[in-house]
Formats: C-alpha cells, structure tokens, sequence
C-alpha cells in the first residue's frame, strides 16, 4: 500500500509537471503496476499515454495501451511527435532510464524529456 500512495504521489507529479510544460504526448518505459498507476495518473493531470515500451511484454497491453519492445516501434505507431519518455520499469530501474534515453535522444526527443519518479532513485548521467 506504501508503494502505490508513493508512485501515485510521484507520478501525479510528475505528469502534472508535464502538462505545465506543455508536454501532453508521453510514451512510458516499463510495463506493470508503476506504469498502470501513470497511466491512472495521466487522465486526471491532462496528458496522453500513447504508448509502453517493454521488450519483455511486447504484443501485451498495460491499462489499455499497447506495449512495443522498442521506442522506435512505439514512436513509428502513436501517430506524431512525442513529447516526452516516462521511465516506470521497477525491475531494473537505471538501466532502463540509461536505455530510453539513448534511444529516445537517437530519434530526436531531447535528454532532459526523459524523465522518472523520484521512487526509482535514477541518476540522470550527462
């Protein structure tokens, strides 16, 4: 119960955060309950989950949006820009934040719109 009152916490947020920035197309990395508790999060702050990229659930869907196995696939689906990449793997948490920035800078969607709730303690390395 302590997880869930803190990523909802963390996530609202967050995504709160977004929609002031004008950032309102986001992609998720991670599939399971960090990502259902965004998705939840999204509707109430504004914003729009148009995708979660997890390699290990492709072909699965996570609160309704489709999971892709890479953010290439996801962005060449959601139907234009994506204004920024929300990390919510609880599994392996630096890892995939190192990932989805590599990848998410490879199609233009700058570092600094990779983002994660401070419950995954993430690193941000230049």
């Amino acid at each position: 119960l302590n997880f869930f009152r803190r990523a909802r916490r963390d996530c609202a947020s967050l995504l709160e955060a977004c929609a002031g920035r004008g950032w309102r197309r986001l992609v998720l990395f991670g599939a399971g309950d960090l990502a259902e508790i965004a998705i939840i999060s999204a509707s109430e702050a504004g914003v729009e989950v148009l995708a979660v990229v997890d390699a290990r659930a492709q072909g699965k869907s996570c609160a309704g949006c489709a999971i892709w196995p890479s953010l290439a696939e996801a962005l060449g689906q959601v139907g234009g820009p994506v204004d920024a990449v929300l990390v919510t793997d609880a599994r392996a948490p630096q890892a995939s934040f190192d990932q989805a920035r590599t990848a998410a800078c490879a199609k233009g969607i700058p570092p600094e719109r990779v983002l994660a709730p401070g419950l995954l303690h993430i690193t941000a390395r230049p």
